[in-house]
């Protein structure tokens, strides 16, 4: 795209500064769409972080259910915890 534009500059077909500012603009595109991507790949490492998380909490809670079974069988009363 900006080459586009040097070579219009040079041909007479655009104005150096409307070049200029397309080029510019041009950049500053360039740079926004870069920013984000970083801030999706950031957004899905945040999803695929909390959702592994929420996994590990459901674990230790299956976990602790089996260990107050246990333990109430053992005891041979149900634990005052459980629903």
């Amino acid at each position: 795209m900006v080459k586009r534009y040097m070579q219009d500059v040079e041909a007479g077909r655009l104005e150096k500064g409307k070049g200029s500012v397309l080029a510019q603009l041009a950049g500053v595109a360039g740079r926004l769409y870069e920013a984000e991507a970083k801030l999706r790949e950031l957004f899905e490492a945040r999803a695929v972080e909390v959702e592994l998380k929420v996994e590990e909490q459901r674990n230790l809670v299956e976990r602790l259910e089996q260990l107050e079974e246990l333990l109430a069988s053992q005891n041979g009363r149900r634990s005052s915890w459980g629903a």
